[in-house]
């Protein structure tokens, strides 16, 4: 292969400028590679120069001449045949001389003569394979530079990448180089910032040693002149302590001398304090037991009458009030002490409610304004309201139990009581009579504090050998239909509450004094806990709606029943009392409430109920032979309890807001006439062994 590229290399054929003209107007039928060729090989119609030896293919070739030479000479057939042959041979290089084979020779004959000479198509034949044979080599050749000119251009791309990477690595480090020449820039300019820092520092520090020696200076000269200053004012002190020493010591003789008569005289001080205190605790025993004794004497006279006792609460204002709101939006709402309230007459909001009497707490003004004058004055007219006991927003739950104590004593003794809570809705009756939803300590209503004054009595009466057995039953009475409200079967309370034949599934009967609701549940009672738990049943069993008047009003009369069975072991001794304890539904104006529907009907129902209640209430009073009773299924359920055999209580629950001072003074004229009934002297249900 060397070789072979080497002879292509050195080979230089003879070339003719002038040659192509000719070639083209002596032979026009030549195509232009060949004429091409013949410009590069020479014409071989020329004979080659001396120093131009051919071998065997350019020998063919002298060959070739000379044979045409004597066809030329011969014959005309052979003038015709040289002219036909006048087309240029291309030589064949002399590089391929040792491959292409040349034309064999015409044999001879033993005299030595040619046997036969070639023919033109011999020789075009032998043309055409030297050509095939120069066209594989030139193909050969120009594979083998094609896969040179491949490997060049592969071994330049891989120059070329090389070149780039190295052209990255040095632009790399060209920016390192330059970030790091601007970092020695800046290392340069801190060094010389540094450097004028600390020639400023080396200058200020020379300064200030220049300062603090002079400041030695100084002080060395302050401190001779204190301590020679010191020295004089020591020796004048030492002066003044001897001189007060002696004062001192007068001093504290007139003080021993005045401790021994302080001393004498807080002696004789805490004598005569301790003798004021006891006489003091005596006058304060004394108006005790005269308050006790009278208030013992006013309910006997009570009793001995036979009245019903009324007492009035007053509820605080709540948020859903219109003064409250007003007072919050002012700022004037803020709370007070229990002796600053008690001291005004008039509580911030309650320009229409007055507390009067505030000695015995008994009496209540209500003014109403009837008309404006001219200048925008309200004109008031005031009514005057006189109970057993008037409680104001200040007073708190213990204070309203303590009224009720000795009614509750007298069901443990055998007495029949009745204590009620009347007014209008929202004035606060379920919050009395049962507290808050969530209650505490401070918070509960009437009934479980009753029901533990109950519990704490049959316990201490047990070391007296009495044994007490109690019941408790609660019940509802909505649209003049009794409701089991400890019953906490859903389907009870919302099926019908009458049979196929009409008649009511709870009828009322009364048997020996007391009333039997038949079908009512009566759950015995161990403690207050079990109490407390029938209550929080009660509560979620009872009916109540939203009216325009209050959130969560009662929609129905609740009667919580007690009834107490009490024997003394030794001598057999029994007594039954029954402590009643009833929340009134609201009273209520249909144009207040804005009851519809099923309000309007709930509405009717109540104040029907209401009103046999003061039916009631008025034939006891002017002792009348027919009581209505059975004029509503309230009355009827506690027709023994209300008669002249029970004790009766009633709270009148009354709200502060100006929106119902009419509800109020309605509530209030109810009650004073209520408290103006006298039903006879109430009786004790005991019996013994011997009767």
């Amino acid at each position: 292969m060397e070789n072979y590229l080497a002879g292509l290399k050195t080979f230089r054929p003879p070339q003719s400028p002038r040659l192509a003209p000719a070639l083209k107007s002596s032979y026009p039928h030549l195509s232009p590679i060949s004429v091409k060729i013949a410009t590069k090989c020479g014409d071989p119609r020329q004979p080659p120069s001396p120093g131009h030896r051919l071998t065997s293919p350019n020998r063919s070739l002298s060959v070739r001449s000379q044979s045409t030479t004597r066809m030329r000479s011969s014959s005309p057939a052979g003038i015709e045949a040289a002219q036909r042959l006048q087309s240029p041979i291309v030589p064949i290089p002399r590089a391929f001389a040792g491959t292409v084979k040349p034309p064999p020779r015409p044999s001879e004959n033993k005299d030595g003569n040619i046997r036969r000479r070639p023919t033109e198509m011999d020789l075009l034949r032998r043309e055409l394979v030297e050509l095939q044979a120069f066209n594989e080599a030139l193909q050969q050749r120009n594979a083998e530079e094609a896969e040179l000119v491949s490997a060049l251009t592969a071994d330049k791309e891989g120059l070329n990448q090389q070149l780039e990477q190295q052209n990255c690595k040095i632009a790399g480090l060209e920016r390192e180089l330059q970030s790091r020449t601007n970092d020695l820039e800046k290392e340069k300019r801190t060094v010389e910032t540094i450097r004028l820092r600390e020639a400023a520092l080396k200058a200020e520090i020379e300064m200030m040693q220049k300062k603090i020696a002079a400041l030695h200076e100084e002080i060395r000269l302050n401190q001779e002149t204190a301590e020679k200053r010191i020295a004089a004012i020591t020796d004048a002190a030492n002066h003044r302590m001897c001189e007060y020493d002696s004062c001192i010591a007068k001093l504290q003789q007139n003080i021993n001398e005045l401790q021994e008569k302080v001393h004498d005289q807080k002696e004789e001080m805490m004598q005569l304090q301790k003798q004021k205190d006891r006489e003091i605790a005596a006058l304060d025993q004394i108006l005790k037991d005269g308050e006790v004794e009278r208030s013992q004497l006013r309910y006997a006279m009570q009793d001995l009458r036979g009245t019903v006792r009324v007492c009035c609460r007053v509820r605080p204002f709540i948020p859903h009030d219109r003064e409250y709101r007003l007072m919050a939006a002012t700022g004037k709402h803020q709370p007070r002490s229990l002796a600053a309230q008690r001291a005004a007459l008039t509580i911030p909001g309650m320009e229409y409610i007055h507390f009067t009497d505030r000695a015995d707490h008994r009496r209540i003004t209500l003014s109403l304004p009837t008309s404006t004058t001219v200048d925008g004055e309200r004109q008031l007219k005031d009514y005057q309201f006189q109970f057993d006991k008037v409680f104001e927003p200040c007073d708190t739950q213990d204070q309203v139990f303590d009224e009720i104590q000795q009614l509750v004593q007298s069901a443990l003794d055998g007495y029949k009581v009745c204590i009620f809570a009347y007014g209008q809705t929202g004035s606060g009756k379920t919050y009395t009579m049962e507290g808050p939803s969530e209650p505490n300590p401070n918070s509960k209503g009437m009934i479980p504090r009753a029901v533990e004054q109950v519990f704490d009595f049959s316990q201490r009466m047990k070391e007296r050998g009495w044994d007490y057995a109690l019941t408790a039953s609660f019940v509802e009475i909505y649209n003049e239909q009794i409701r089991d409200l400890l019953n906490d079967d859903a389907a009870y309370h919302d099926g019908p509450h009458t049979y196929q034949d009409g008649k009511c599934r709870h009828e009322i009967r009364i048997v020996d004094g007391y009333s039997i609701l038949t079908g009512v549940m009566e759950v015995p009672v161990d403690s207050a806990d079990t109490v407390a738990q029938l209550l929080q049943v009660a509560m979620r069993n009872r009916k109540s709606s939203t009216t325009a008047m209050n959130d969560r009003a009662s929609r129905s009369h609740s009667v919580f029943s007690l009834k107490i069975v009490g024997i003394h072991e030794g001598t057999a001794q029994q007594c039954f009392g029954v402590l009643n304890l009833i929340d009134l539904a609201g009273s209520e104006r249909v144009a207040l409430s804005g009851a519809q529907g099923d309000r309007l009907k709930e509405t009717s129902f109540i104040n029907k109920s209401l009103s046999s209640l003061g039916d009631v209430i008025v034939a006891l009073a002017k002792g009348d032979v027919h009581v209505p009773y059975r004029n509503s299924k309230l009355t009827h359920v506690l027709q023994p309890y209300m008669g002249n055999e029970s004790k009766t209580l009633m709270f009148v629950n009354v709200s502060p807001s100006e929106l119902f001072l009419n509800e109020t003074l309605n509530s209030l004229r109810f009650a004073a006439k209520v408290n103006a009934c006298e039903i006879g002297l109430a009786r004790r249900k005991v019996t013994s062994a011997f009767s």
